[in-house]
């Protein structure tokens, strides 16, 4: 999860929904987007008036209650907009249902609804069960920007002191404490096994999100290793606790990176969960090109993608002024748009219209901020323990590009442990093709050997 925009092509599945006289219900169908991955989706339409309003739900990728834009019934057809999404879902009513076809970037996918009653569940059998066999604590801690931090401690039932601890750090992007990602909660399983193993552990709400607050468009992750670095110090004020160490994933593995060189007092080792170790240009430029691929986007778009996002982000690194920034790359994608078809635009995910909202999303200071940050001169500097770990299936945070600097210019210690999980994806889960739209549809929220590496390595600590 990056704080992405830059034109990612993400087929990530959506849909439409049927019906006969009267639609309001539930309704269901299986889109084939690809490699023999078939995902249902769910719509929910309410009665409004004379209308209907919606909801959609996307129960293998965890996604739910996503509205619907528009829905229209006319002379036996169903037309559905999803504009969040750029999709559209255009059917003939019949008596079994609606038939029909769904578009969205330039994809036309066939797409069969018909009467549910209830939306499918998908497992997530490795969820912590209650009664859970240790100490659970809410905390809020007051942060050094004046703003809070909720959080979840979890502790030992027995522990009386000389406890290891660790802070969990989340990925890009506002996350809850459990870093809850198509309903997987990944954060809260490896506190459940560490805790289990003897390990306090101290997982928190992003800035904006659940009990934490001050969350600002300035912020940086910068200003979130501040907020990591707040949580380590309040957690080395516990009397159970003789040493604090960081697991971060995505962009929080970043994040240590920068307390552990910047600020070296602030933990005593680093677990680093598909952590970047080039600067956020190059690393994103990589992600796109592997995402659509992967997409099977054809060859010429792809072309044209890969050379409209490195001049974006070129744009991006240029001006260090928000206001000049989101001139500047208005005037770029207008240009752009002009010089593209309407089926490329729509690969590209550049929207037909007000290009604003776009460049809005790509001007905060967070992606300039992480366009420019390198961190690879981090990684050098690195003298406490490191676990680096990434995913050979990872289409994010590629493992090639990102394990050359912790394998050939970090510093060598004796408990460090770089390792590539070959079949693991951005999640570390157990994985097909890495694409996003997997992640919800595996039942396992964590490989279980990533898991066991996670927890004998802490615990040696």
């Amino acid at each position: 999860m990056f704080r992405q925009a830059l034109l990612v092509f993400l087929l990530i599945s959506v849909s439409s929904f049927a019906a006969d006289d009267e639609v309001e219900g539930k309704w269901m169908g299986n889109l084939a987007v690809g490699d023999g991955v078939v995902l249902r989706v769910v719509f929910n339409l309410t009665r409004a008036g004379d209308g209907y309003i919606g909801t959609l739900d996307s129960p293998d990728q965890g996604a739910m209650g996503i509205p619907l834009s528009s829905v229209e019934i006319a002379d036996g057809s169903l037309v559905v907009r999803i504009d969040p999404l750029r999709a559209e879902y255009r059917g003939e009513l019949t008596d079994s249902g609606v038939s029909g076809v769904f578009r969205q970037a330039g994809q036309r996918l066939p797409l069969k609804l018909a009467r549910i009653d209830q939306t499918p569940t998908i497992a997530r059998p490795q969820n912590p069960q209650d009664p859970l066999p240790y100490r659970v604590e809410d905390v809020v801690v007051r942060a050094s920007g004046g703003h809070q931090l909720a959080g979840t401690l979890t502790l030992p039932s027995d522990a009386t002191g000389e406890l290891i601890g660790v802070v969990l750090v989340s990925s890009s992007g506002p996350h809850d404490r459990d870093e809850t990602i198509f309903e997987h909660r990944p954060f809260r399983l490896i506190a459940d096994r560490l805790t289990k193993a003897g390990v306090a552990v101290l997982r928190y709400d992003d800035r904006g999100v659940g009990g934490s607050t001050g969350a600002t468009p300035m912020d940086t992750s910068a200003d979130f290793a501040d907020d990591a670095r707040d949580m380590a110090n309040w957690l080395k004020t516990r009397p159970e606790i003789r040493s604090v160490g960081l697991l971060g994933h995505n962009e929080g593995g970043l994040i240590g990176t920068m307390l552990a060189t910047e600020e070296p007092a602030a933990i005593d080792f680093l677990v680093s969960l598909a952590g970047p170790s080039v600067r956020g240009d190059e690393l994103l430029a990589t992600q796109v090109e592997l995402m659509a691929s992967a997409a099977q986007m054809p060859a010429n778009v792809l072309d044209t993608l890969n050379d409209v996002n490195r001049r974006a982000y070129n744009t991006i690194r240029k001006h260090a002024d928000r206001a000049e920034r989101e001139a500047a790359l208005l005037e770029f994608f207008e240009n752009v748009a002009k010089q593209l078809s309407a089926s490329d635009r729509a690969y590209l995910g550049i929207p037909e219209g007000d290009l604003t909202p776009m460049v809005r999303q790509l001007s905060v200071q967070w992606m300039h901020y992480f366009m420019t940050y390198d961190p690879a001169p981090r990684v050098a500097e690195l003298e406490l323990p490191v676990f680096a770990a990434f995913g050979g299936l990872d289409l994010q945070v590629a493992a090639k590009q990102n394990v050359k600097a912790f394998n050939e210019i970090a510093r060598p210690h004796p408990d460090n442990l770089i390792k590539i999980y070959p079949t693991a994806n951005h999640l570390f889960q157990n994985a097909r093709t890495g694409m996003i739209n997997e992640y919800g549809e595996l039942t396992e929220t964590m490989a279980e050997h990533v898991l066991a590496d996670i927890v004998a390595w802490v615990t040696a600590r």
